[in-house]
């Protein structure tokens, strides 16, 4: 069937892929399925799919908490005023079975996005609440306890107006994350969070590009202990840069933007993730301008400073 704003996440213990997404062949009911990967061929196979809620979902995106051993689903549920929403789901087998939906943000919430704590042992929900503002930047705290999810305060993180392109990643060595996004002025921004207890603070402002960013990804290097942050240039024909970012205390700084795709990127969110058997990042991106063909490229990082591989279709 026709799937759209689809997520994935990495379950460690039950070492399955978990995929949620909306069923657009299915009244576009949020729907997850298990994979297993073959290491002996590199094949992908799949249980059976799953409704967790039958209603309109979009934005999902599921994160795997070590702790609980649960993966959380967080999504924007339409069939329910666009509420943010969470449910744990639980891996056994080829299959998995969910709790209760429970509602984060009682509000228009746009974008949201999930990143797990491995101290707090927490997740941190960030999003955008257009029922405030509208659009304020906005992060809560997420625990799960069996196969249930509370929440901690809501804070506001950037109190301008259209909060968008949201991304969040965890920093394990400065225990700590960075939140990424595109303010009113098309702007890449960013800042950082750290979670005590139920709450979460937020320190200043860091500016990641005074150019229309759209789309910033982050992504956690563990061997240079570094954030990448890749993103599309809208004002320069939306090609494909990305920068490094490293966090020290509540603030981050970040070395110099460059370059890996000359043609325009700037289509759909970048897919970006760490490799830790080679120590690179792959960033995933379709371009635009050569066919819309499904591309990726390898990255490097040295210090504050990254470099790239030649792009490669696939």
């Amino acid at each position: 069937g026709n799937t759209n704003n689809l997520g994935m996440c990495y379950d460690t213990a039950n070492d399955k892929i978990v995929i949620a997404y909306k069923d657009e062949s299915n009244s576009d009911y949020g729907t997850a399925v298990v994979g297993t990967v073959s290491a002996s061929d590199n094949s992908i196979s799949f249980g059976t799919p799953v409704v967790f809620n039958s209603g309109e979902s979009s934005n999902n995106d599921p994160v795997f908490d070590t702790n609980a051993g649960k993966v959380l689903i967080i999504y924007r549920d339409s069939g329910n005023s666009n509420y943010g929403t969470a449910i744990v789901g639980t891996v056994s087998g080829t299959s998995i079975s969910f709790g209760s939906e429970t509602v984060f943000e009682s509000a228009n919430t746009v974008n949201p996005r999930a990143s797990y704590d491995e101290n707090a042992q927490k997740t941190l929900i960030v999003y955008s609440d257009y029922d405030n503002g509208p659009g304020y930047g906005t992060g809560v705290v997420a625990t799960i306890s069996g196969t249930s999810v509370s929440f901690g305060t809501a804070t506001v993180f950037n109190s301008v107006n259209y909060t968008n392109n949201i991304g969040v990643a965890y920093d394990a060595n400065a225990q700590k994350h960075l939140v990424v996004y595109r303010d009113n002025n098309d702007d890449g921004e960013s800042n950082v969070a750290t979670i005590s207890g139920t709450s979460v603070s937020f320190g200043s402002q860091v500016e990641v590009t005074s150019n229309n960013a759209y789309y910033s990804t982050p992504v956690y290097d563990s061997s240079a202990q570094k954030i990448v942050v890749a993103f599309a240039d809208q004002s320069d024909s939306g090609k494909g840069k990305a920068l490094v970012g490293t966090i020290s205390g509540t603030s981050v700084s970040y070395g110099s933007i460059v370059q890996f795709e000359d043609g325009d990127t700037g289509g759909n969110q970048f897919g970006v993730a760490y490799d830790t058997v080679s120590g690179k990042v792959v960033i995933s991106y379709r371009d635009q301008t050569n066919g819309n063909y499904a591309t990726y490229v390898v990255a490097t990082v040295s210090g504050t400073s990254i470099s790239f591989d030649s792009p490669v279709v696939y």
